[in-house]
């Protein structure tokens, strides 16, 4: 997992992802990354909410199959209110 190795880079010492998720240093690194990303897309494509998950998705967590695509209905069920928090 890519956040754990950014942490360790970046000075963050901490005890797992859902501490990351919540991190002010990552949340400012992730806020930077989507600013650039918003610079070079059009206004349909741009990322206006996004919320930071405390775990990976995974084919046991039941968001992947077993091949790694998505399964998008897991998905809205097991995160629906986080989903209906960037919408209210």
């Amino acid at each position: 997992m890519a956040a754990p190795l950014w942490a360790q880079a970046n000075g963050i010492d901490t005890a797992g992802l859902e501490e990351l998720s919540r991190h002010p240093a990552v949340l400012a690194a992730l806020e930077a990354t989507v600013a650039a990303a918003n610079t070079v897309l059009s206004s349909d494509e741009r990322v206006t909410r996004h919320r930071v998950l405390p775990g990976p998705w995974t084919a046991e967590t039941g968001e992947l199959t077993p091949t790694l695509g998505l399964r998008r209905r897991a998905i809205d069920e097991l995160h629906a209110r986080t989903i209906e928090s960037m919408y209210a």
